[in-house]
């Protein structure tokens, strides 16, 4: 197989594998998780990603998927095979085969090659090696993954680092080359420049190639281009090098530059910084990057100007001092200033100039009057000096503008809540530390032994405190002081937000600042979209507003760093992610205006009704239960996203299925049941084909418990008939559902409801009829004879669970529910083949195939045919007419795989191999060992790819019954 990560993520064995985002997301993680691990030399079982790296690589979020994360992988390893383990002590790792190619290692192979033939003399050579490992690449690398794992952003970093080298050296060696080399150099390196406008070197090779092509005017007329580009990306001008080069075409066009007179400097004064923390965890990446940006440089005009910005509590401060000590061996200087623009008493930056003048040593007298003034007496004082300023807690960039230094040699770290967007500003966002930093942090303030004691209480801690190190802070400073408490119990009390305070230290005096500092509007934006959930699509913000455009209103809180982006779904859409603290503190305040309260779970939750009524009616249905009426989407939901649905069902599922989930469980909150059953009953069809039973179980559930509550029977009921439905599907628990599918005949009984009579009486009859099919192949597993499995059980359900089927069949006739009919004819179908009444089950089984054909074909879903050919299959199988089952079978799986039904798919599959482990017994009936070999191969082929095929939470108990029918195959084949 071929993987590339350089851009976006795709495999390829004969032909490129069709993957969702989310898949594409984790084969790129695990991918270069493997090649960083060789790099280092690790062994083999120290590779890979723990399953809280890979579910923020895959979700980007700190929430725990680990079921979705089983699911995503079960499904990935049916495509890769060998290459996907199980994981093994929480880590997950991919396993390349010595044929496999990955794209990186191929780059960086071709990279080395260049290099060689460089040294070897050979550089037409090199270009062409130069030229096919620059063609690598798409995009940046890991595109599909924007908000990367630590260990996984610096490997990027790295990886476009080489690839600038490689460009670099492909344009260099052109342009000594001269000739035919030449032709169409400019362009590539102003292509080059638009991918990295900061390169210095690029810029100097672009005036090299004009000046090789007598161009020495528009040569040096682009130094200027060039000093403006890097004043923009940069902050400062160009370097030495690139002046040199101007100064070089210049003397060749006969013209001459005087190089400017260095800058004086003085002996340092000043020594502001406050003490650095001694246990100070963590943020070497951004620590890495802000130093970089900071270090002082040999011929950088200008100043260069850092912002630090980032939600409350997520330890910018800290962080800007940390740095600045890092670099006081590079700064004479070092003055601190604090603005408090967060405090409630921002100070005036007249004031501040003042004081600064003080320390300098200019007395109160020579203080000027004037703001302007007093800023051009700062700068005169500390021109030619060396100085870091560090100005914490600032409103806006223009509050600071009088402070900044005038001349070179200087540098100024600002940190601020709201991020500060200006040319000559470089950024750096400070999100919440991820989960082993997070550890970290918290081993340094309560004990590595006490976190190692309780792990799983620490991950909740953590969670609870959404990686703020404030949070931790003062999460970890009550653990301290209460030294018996045990961190599960103090993390089970974080779910109040009012639990984050210790001394004079509160998250929600923090949380408040950000708050008030939001204008009135994006006050309201961000208390109703705390109802939207910790990760969703911009549209949900335009449906929860109720407003023709969110996008304004979004970009304040991003701004704001009260929201965070989270990329692009598998549908296109922006996303956008509200950490937990901020969540649960934006609903504390929502709790405060109960009109906005009201109008807003109002949009959220008919708004979801229509939309997953639209999604609802462009996908498969449930066999068992009849589709949810049709809801008219004109009122809450976007016609933008419906459109959206309609283009694309299954990827709007896959990006939403997790928020649907939540708003339901919303409306159970605020015991709007009926709500809740009408999302569920949209969704169920969804999870059941991704074979999500235990999240659907849990819904249904809930659903069940909040409908008994509020005293509704019939609601209740059609609940805990899904409810029977869902726990028939887990192997052996066939006879829990009988007693649920009792209580709902009495209720339907009691109230006349034929409908719901008919379907629970279907939903009895398949009880009994699986506990009959799981008692035959218990009989068939211990070799009870024949005669004797008659007088068990077998003969009882299936008595049973014909007579319910006959009765809801002749009661879904009368009542003209052809989908009652066709389920109910289905069991007969299914209850005959058991019992070997070929010819019973054969009329049976075309019958429910008329009715499904006729219902798929009145409703434009497929589904129900595919089912009913399952029935067909199984009913040929039992009149030993192998050749029609197998048939059966192929057209049943073909239409699965229409649908993306992989659980039918498997099954289809499964029962491929069922038929021809038949055909082997026949073939040896009959002395035709040829045939019954082939059939024996084929068999175990198919048991195996069943297997493969087999995805979600039922997935062992799948293969290990697959696993069993390849034994038995094998026992007959002898």
């Amino acid at each position: 197989m071929r993987f590339a990560i350089l851009g976006q993520t795709a495999v390829a064995d004969a032909e490129n594998l069709n993957l969702t985002l989310l898949q594409r997301r984790a084969i790129a993680a695990l991918v270069a998780a493997e090649l960083i691990g060789r790099r280092r030399g690790l062994p083999p079982e120290h590779r890979g990603l723990s399953a809280e790296r890979l579910m923020q690589a895959i979700w980007q979020d700190y929430a725990d998927h680990a079921n979705s994360l089983k699911t995503l992988l079960s499904g990935l390893r049916a495509r890769l095979g060998e290459r996907l383990p199980k994981g093994s002590d929480g880590r997950y790792r991919i396993v390349l085969d010595p044929a496999d190619t990955v794209d990186a290692l191929d780059f960086h192979a071709l990279l080395e090659n260049a290099e060689t033939a460089m040294g070897a003399g050979e550089p037409l050579r090199a270009v062409t090696i130069l030229q096919e490992a620059v063609d690598l690449w798409s995009g940046p690398p890991l595109a599909d993954v924007p908000e990367q794992v630590d260990q996984l952003r610096a490997w990027s970093e790295e990886l476009l680092r080489d690839r600038g080298t490689a460009v670099a050296l492909l344009l260099q060696t052109r342009l000594e080359l001269g000739g035919d080399h030449h032709h169409g150099l400019v362009a590539d390196v102003e292509q080059a420049l638009a991918d990295d406008p900061s390169s210095e070197p690029l810029h100097a090779l672009l005036m090299r190639a004009l000046a090789r092509a007598g161009q020495y005017a528009r040569a040096l007329q682009y130094f200027a281009t060039a000093d403006a580009r890097l004043r923009e990306e940069t902050g400062y001008g160009p370097g030495p090098h690139l002046r040199q080069v101007r100064d070089e075409i210049a003397a060749e066009a006969e013209t001459a530059a005087a190089p400017a007179p260095a800058p004086p400097v003085m002996t340092p004064v000043l020594k502001q910084l406050p003490p650095a923390l001694w246990d100070f965890t963590g943020r070497q990446s951004e620590i890495t990057q802000l130093v970089q940006w900071l270090t002082p440089q040999h011929g950088r005009r200008g100043v260069p100007i850092v912002n630090i910005s980032g939600p409350p509590g997520v330890g910018k401060s800290t962080l800007a001092i940390q740095v600045a000590h890092e670099l006081s061996s590079d700064y004479e200087d070092q003055i601190w200033v604090p603005m408090g623009a967060m405090s409630g008493k921002p100070r005036a930056i007249a004031d501040v100039l003042a004081e600064l003048l003080g320390t300098l040593g200019v007395t109160s007298r020579n203080v000027p009057p004037s703001l302007h003034e007093r800023s051009m007496l700062v700068r005169s004082i500390l021109a030619g000096r060396r100085v870091l300023l560090v100005i914490d807690d600032v409103a806006e960039l223009h509050q600071v503008q009088a402070l900044l230094p005038g001349t070179a040699g200087s540098a100024v770290i600002l940190t601020s809540r709201k991020r500060m967007v200006d040319s000559g500003v470089r950024s750096l966002v400070l999100h919440p530390m991820g989960i082993e930093e997070a550890r970290a942090l918290l081993e340094e303030i309560i004990g590595r032994q006490r976190v190692a004691a309780e792990p799983e209480g620490a991950k909740e801690l953590i969670r609870a405190c959404s990686g703020l190190p404030l949070a931790l802070q003062i999460s970890g400073a009550r653990l301290v002081i209460q030294d018996s408490w045990r961190i599960a119990d103090l993390a089970a009390r974080l779910h109040e937000l009012s639990e984050f305070s210790v001394g004079d230290k509160t998250i929600l005096a923090s949380l408040a600042e950000s708050y008030t500092a939001l204008p009135e509007p994006a006050q309201q934006a961000f208390r109703v979209l705390s109802l939207a959930g910790s990760d969703w699509p911009a549209w949900l913000a335009t449906m929860l507003l109720a407003t023709g455009d969110a996008g304004p209103l979004l970009e304040t809180l991003v701004l704001h760093n009260l929201l965070t982006t989270a990329g692009v779904d598998a549908v296109g859409q922006p996303r956008y992610r509200f950490h937990d603290v901020l969540r649960e503190y934006a609903a504390m305040r929502l709790s405060e205006h109960y009109c906005d309260h009201a109008i807003a779970l109002q949009q959220l939750l008919f708004g979801w009704l229509e939309l997953v009524s639209v999604a609802a009616a462009a996908t498969p249905g449930e066999f068992h239960f009849p589709s949810a009426r049709a809801i008219t989407p004109t009122t809450f939901a976007p016609a933008a996203v419906c459109d959206l649905i309609t283009t694309d069902p299954d990827g709007w599922y896959d990006a939403e299925c997790g928020n649907i989930v939540t708003v339901t469980r919303l409306a159970c909150q605020y015991e709007r049941y009926r709500l809740a059953y009408g999302l569920a009953s949209r969704l169920s069809a969804y999870l059941i084909r991704e074979e999500r039973l235990q999240e659907t179980e849990d819904l249904w559930r809930e659903i069940v418990q909040i409908s008994a509550d509020a005293g509704d029977a019939n609601v209740t009921a059609q609940a805990r008939l899904r409810l029977a439905w869902l726990i028939m599907q887990q192997p052996g628990q066939s006879e829990r559902a009988v007693p649920l599918a009792d209580t709902c005949i009495t209720v339907f009984t009691d109230q006349s409801d034929h409908q719901g009579l008919s379907r629970a009486l279907a939903m009895r009859a398949e009880a009994h009829y699986r506990m009959a099919a799981e008692a035959h192949d218990d009989a068939e597993d211990t070799g009870t004879p024949p005669a004797h499995r008659a007088d068990h059980r077998i003969a009882d359900h299936l008595a049973q669970a014909v007579n319910d089927a006959q009765q809801a069949r002749e009661l879904s006739r009368t009542l003209a529910t052809r989908q009652t009919e066709l389920v109910s004819t289905w069991i007969l179908a299914m209850a005959a083949s058991l019992q070997a009444d070929g010819t019973a089950a054969a009329e049976y089984a075309d019958e429910a195939m008329k009715l499904g054909i006729a219902h798929s074909a009145e409703h434009r879903d497929r589904s129900y045919e595919m089912h009913a050919l399952y029935a067909v299959a199984t009913a040929a199988l039992a009149c030993a007419r192998y050749q029609a089952a197998y048939e059966a079978c192929e057209s049943g799986r073909a239409l699965a795989q229409a649908i993306r039904h992989r659980t039918a798919e498997a099954r289809f599959v499964e029962k491929r191999g069922d038929v021809l482990t038949a055909m082997i017994r026949c073939a040896k009936e009959q002395g035709d060992d040829r045939a019954a070999k082939e059939h024996r191969k084929a068999a175990l082929a198919a048991y195996r790819e069943a297997s493969h095929v087999y995805s979600g939470d039922l997935v062992d108990a799948h293969r290990y019954r697959c696993m069993k029918k390849m034994v038995k195959a094998d026992a007959v084949a002898q």
